[in-house]
């Protein structure tokens, strides 16, 4: 190629590129190449310097990275200019708010295109047009089906939480977003709720601590009443045993050594002295020791 082709061509490269714009696609995107005439996806871009015709198409950038919706009352949220955080209802119909946030993700660069081709829209205005919605629609749903002092507990907030998330992945199943995360930040409950559900936690912790108290009592004295039913058998046993041993000639032997110790008797030397009267059979005893031979 001679000298003057090399510099036509140049002269037409640089025509070329200079009715191009470059835009840059960020890492964790995905570019559109977008036709301005027919509004079509010419071309899926991966993160990096893109080339497009300044005219004839644009580039729109999609995330595919894990994004975080937030309602809460502070300035954290998408809304920080005002109170955006979610109204709800119990069961019973009590309303009070909660502060909430949603993850969730592109499932992968091949459903950015059809995110675009079905809204039309860049990725932020379809979350805040079409998701919004159903973020805050999954979360009233679940916290209507519980009453309210289980709703506002730990365990009542997991339970919401896993109920929102299961609705919020079926219904933007068909957009191909994964869902990962609901989360009950916090619990704003009107103060005469507040009031009135600790006055009932208080009762009721009373009200268990006076069982406690009562079972208590009620174990004591049935301990008691078998300790004073054993002491009562043994008693019994032992009185039983001594009754068996007692013969009329152990009677009489100890009659006789317990008033050994308290009575003098005092036998004339010439004569006898009836015992009868004190003893039965005594006064045969010492007729007998007197007249052997009888």
């Amino acid at each position: 190629m001679n000298a003057q082709w090399k510099g036509v061509l140049a002269i037409a490269l640089a025509l070329g590129l200079s009715g191009c714009g470059s835009s840059y696609v960020r890492q964790g995107h995905v570019g559109l190449l977008v036709n301005n005439l027919t509004g079509n996806i010419d071309q899926v871009l991966d993160p990096g310097y893109r080339l497009a015709a300044p005219v004839g198409q644009h580039i729109i950038e999609f995330p595919v990275i894990k994004q975080q919706y937030v309602m809460v009352r502070g300035s954290e949220g998408q809304h920080a200019e005002q109170d955006d955080s979610v109204q709800v209802n119990s069961v019973e119909g009590q309303a009070f708010n909660v502060d909430a946030s949603v993850e969730y993700m592109v499932h992968d660069k091949q459903s950015v295109a059809g995110l675009y081709r079905r809204y039309g829209m860049d990725f932020d205005n379809i979350v805040e047009r079409y998701y919004r919605s159903k973020f805050k629609s999954a979360i009233v749903d679940s916290f209507a089906s519980m009453p309210l002092n289980e709703a506002i507990t730990g365990d009542g907030r997991h339970k919401v939480e896993k109920m929102a998330l299961t609705e919020l992945r079926d219904a933007l199943s068909q957009d191909h977003l994964d869902v990962d995360q609901v989360m009950i930040r916090a619990v704003y409950v009107p103060e005469s709720i507040s009031n009135s559900i600790a006055a009932k936690t208080q009762a009721e912790n009373d009200l268990v601590k006076a069982r406690t108290i009562a079972q208590q009592q009620v174990v004591e004295a049935e301990a008691e009443a078998k300790a004073r039913l054993i002491r009562a058998k043994a008693e019994a046993d032992a009185n039983k045993m001594i009754s068996a041993s007692l013969t009329d000639q152990l009677i009489r032997k100890l009659y006789v050594e317990k008033l050994s110790d308290k009575v003098q008797l005092v036998l004339p030397s010439n004569g006898f002295y009836s015992l009868g009267g004190i003893l039965p059979g005594a006064d045969q005893a010492i007729a007998h020791a007197h007249h052997p031979g009888k």
